[in-house]
């Protein structure tokens, strides 16, 4: 299961499906994850019949720091050697992302626009452009908080050593 981008210190969950495609009766022997980050469904003991599907929920508990998070769940069977493993993965993210992710200003570009969305739809407010006031496109500093914003930037010119490497916008998230 990919579950995306996620929030820091969420719970996600989702669901495989497990089929027997022979013609004899499968036992679960168990389903064990690869971390204490993931909670699964007990179905230790649990008699699949031929073409009988179950279902194994699983959550993936994701750390509080951004980053690539990913967890295998190993479920034996009776009769084979090796365990099938499951992965569930997703990509720990601060509440609030951009889009597009950077832009570079050394191949020409002097200005353009960006788009900062919270991933989880919640408003939230921009509070500054790389330490100034920022510059909104078709919003106005007095409007109801948003889920999403467009906003300019520039560096126009700024001689390349005066370009900052990175563009930080500060928000309430």
């Amino acid at each position: 299961i990919d579950f995306g981008a996620v929030g820091p210190g969420t719970i996600n969950r989702g669901a495989f499906k497990l089929t027997n495609r022979g013609v004899q009766p499968v036992r679960v022997l168990r389903v064990t994850p690869s971390c204490v980050c993931t909670t699964l469904s007990d179905l230790a003991g649990k008699l699949i019949q031929p073409g009988e599907t179950v279902s194994l929920e699983a959550s993936l508990d994701a750390p509080k720091q951004a980053g690539e998070k990913e967890a295998k769940v190993f479920v034996q069977l009776e009769g084979m050697q090796q365990p099938a493993v499951v992965k569930l993965n997703g990509m720990v993210t601060l509440p609030v992302q951009p889009v597009p992710a950077f832009a570079s200003a050394l191949q020409g570009v002097e200005n353009g626009t960006i788009r900062l969305s919270s991933i989880d739809g919640r408003p939230f407010r921009v509070l500054a452009s790389n330490g100034v006031a920022p510059s909104f496109v078709a919003f106005q500093s007095g409007d109801d908080p948003r889920s999403s914003y467009e906003l300019g930037w520039s560096v126009a010119g700024m001689s390349p050593q005066a370009i900052p490497r990175w563009w930080v916008f500060t928000t309430d998230r």
